[in-house]
């Protein structure tokens, strides 16, 4: 129900709807003490003595205790009518103040902290949700039910105004600025700021998508901190309601959703979770593009034959077309029928058209088609239909009009893609995840659900070899340019490279957590790319397993590419203010990465600088001192 730092620092206390108080050690984290004398009732709030030597608990149970944070001994036991909604200490720690939950004479109870004898009583018109007192101890603030707020001045306890707020519902709280001279009050969605001179409303401040928990002034008084049941944080400007930053429920990360690369080996492009496609120059590692427009995750990438297109799918039900001599939006095609993401993208044919479908990560469709387009016509040309159930997979072959496709009804089809006519249709005992034709289109590789890699020859679908690959389904699987080597992706956590005219295990990375695990081939070089975790990619050799570099994205959208050997890297404009974490092996704690940037940074050319010899990080030894 509540947390609260000690005024020193030294603990946290937390209470619980169960009843019970922690008290913990809040630089270790480590549980100092469990008060368990409330257990079976809510204990609402916590608050510690000015000196940090007690902790109390507003509780549900008809009583208030509060502990000796160095022994967790009870010092004192407070008689209680009702439920308790606030409690704390004065400023100057000789009361300890109750305000009553109760709709029936509630009352706002100061008591001696030592002897516990009742002092000061300020009844209240209406039930209680909490209590402030200002930090010179002059002031005591109240909320009401509906949106309603007293000031009292202490310590006469003689009531001074009252304010309301313009939104009746939701619970009321109150703060007090730290110098006594601003009031404010949440709401179900407004936050408002009083005078308390004059009980004026100074500001209003909107945002929030559900009601507010908790709001709180800043120590010099300028800015407010409102915490609400939409799971955000939000920081204000208190003086005039202007937002001034957002704390989301969890770190908007960008888990990485799809890799590809241009078949002249020009750029390399990265989607992600949070809508943007990135790109970069897959010939020296700098930073081409910054593509925004989905407002979902980028679920498929796939470049046209003559890389001057990128295309991208998403969970947003589009499918856009980028300019990759610009990085603009060229066009964008979007699913006119169906409430479904486009998640399966395939380019090929004797006219260059593009195939699309719901993919792996789309949601059930009543249309299970595949839809047929022309790179820069925003209607479908044709659509195949046959599927039963939603399409997981598609591949088309390059330069003939064949196209393959697997469904969620277990069956994998064979297509004329110009006549929009299924050849035919092969039905597996188990799920095909992937598909993807040879360079020659004689071969298609199926991986299937059962972690098994099948080669099915491609004018009759049947089964020429079939090897055991991962322990779990096939996610996602790769083929090199030259037809040499596949890639296979699973939630085994491996990502494992196969001769395909063999079927030999040739590598296998472990360690592999990411939740898309998209994977790639460099055309050109024998460099597989693959998100290692979710925020990762790591560009390895294949022939020798060595790892090339590593590009992080980081929850700002700033992004890092760096050798973990070498110490080499390349950054976005404030991605480098990670590059001391990610070094650290390679600098001792005495070597300040800004010295070195001169040796380490490669703003242009990262894979230039990983053909030549390491950095050298002698000591600096007079700039260091």
């Amino acid at each position: 129900m509540d947390v609260t730092v000690s005024p020193d620092g030294k603990f946290l206390a937390s209470s619980s709807t169960d009843g019970s108080v922690k008290l913990w050690d809040y630089r270790e984290g480590r549980l100092l003490r469990y008060f368990t004398n409330h257990l079976g009732n809510w204990a609402r709030r916590v608050a510690f003595s000015p000196d940090s030597q007690r902790v109390t608990a507003a509780t549900y149970d008809g009583s208030v205790s509060v502990w000796d944070t160095a022994t967790g001994a009870v010092t004192l036991s407070l008689p209680i009518k009702g439920r308790i909604a606030d409690v704390l200490f004065t400023p100057d720690g000789r009361s300890v103040v109750t305000a009553s939950r109760e709709n029936t004479a509630p009352v706002i109870q100061f008591w001696d902290a030592l002897t516990g004898n009742p002092d000061l009583a300020i009844n209240h018109t209406n039930s209680i949700q909490n209590i402030s007192i200002s930090s010179d101890g002059r002031l005591l603030a109240s909320a009401g039910a509906e949106g309603l707020g007293n000031l009292w001045e202490l310590p006469s306890g003689r009531w001074l105004r009252a304010v309301h707020r313009s939104e009746k519902s939701g619970a009321t709280m109150v703060d007090l600025s730290p110098d006594g001279r601003f009031l404010a009050m949440s709401g179900q969605w407004v936050n408002t700021v009083f005078a308390v001179n004059s009980g004026a409303t100074l500001a209003e401040m909107r945002g929030h998508q559900d009601g507010m928990m908790q709001i709180r002034f800043s120590p010099d008084g300028r800015e407010l901190a409102s915490a609400s049941g939409d799971a955000t944080v939000r920081l204000w400007d208190a003086r005039t309601g202007k937002i001034r930053r957002i704390f989301p429920a969890r770190l908007p990360d960008a888990p990485i959703t799809s890799i590809a690369f241009s078949a002249d080996g020009a750029f390399e492009a990265v989607g992600s979770v949070d809508g943007v496609v990135r790109v970069w120059d897959a010939r020296n590692g700098s930073f081409r593009y910054q593509l925004r427009g989905h407002e979902g995750a980028v679920l498929a990438l796939e470049f046209s034959r003559n890389n001057a297109w990128l295309f991208s799918g998403g969970a947003d039900r589009l499918m856009r077309v980028w300019d990759m001599g610009h990085g603009t939006i060229s066009a964008f095609h979007p699913f006119f029928d169906r409430a479904d993401a486009m998640g399966a993208i395939a380019c090929g044919g004797t006219k260059r058209e593009i195939a699309s479908a719901s993919g792996p990560w789309g949601s059930a469709s009543l249309d299970h088609s595949i839809k047929i387009w022309q790179s820069h016509f925003d209607r479908p040309l044709r659509a195949l239909q046959g599927h039963t159930t939603s399409v997981q997979a598609l591949a088309f072959a390059s330069g003939i009009d064949r196209l393959v496709s697997a469904g969620l009804d277990g069956t994998v089809k064979l297509w004329d893609s110009r006549k929009a006519e299924c050849l035919h249709t092969l039905t597996n005992d188990v799920l095909t995840e992937k598909l993807a034709f040879t360079p020659d289109a004689s071969t298609v590789i199926a991986g299937m659900a059962n972690g098994r890699v099948r080669l099915l020859d491609a004018e009759t679908l049947a089964t020429t070899r079939e090897w055991i690959a991962h322990s779990r389904p096939v996610q996602s699987l790769a083929l090199s340019a030259d037809g040499r080597w596949l890639a296979t992706a699973s939630a085994d956590y491996t990502v494992a490279v196969w001769d395909v005219a063999t079927g030999s295990e040739l590598r296998r990375f472990t360690n592999v957590t990411s939740h898309y695990l998209p994977v790639a081939f460099h055309p050109q070089r024998p460099v597989l790319a693959f998100a290692q975790r979710d925020e990762m990619v790591v560009h390895a050799n294949v022939e020798t397993g060595e790892i090339l570099f590593q590009r992080a994205i980081f929850p700002d959208g700033e992004w890092l590419a760096w050798n973990p050997v070498k110490a080499f890297y390349i950054a976005s404009p404030r991605g480098s203010e990670h590059a001391r974490l990610r070094l650290a092996e390679q600098l001792t704690p005495v070597y300040p990465l800004q010295l070195y940037r001169k040796e380490l940074s490669r703003p242009t050319n990262l894979l230039a600088a990983l053909a030549g010899p390491a950095p050298n990080l002698a000591p600096k030894n007079f700039q260091l001192w």
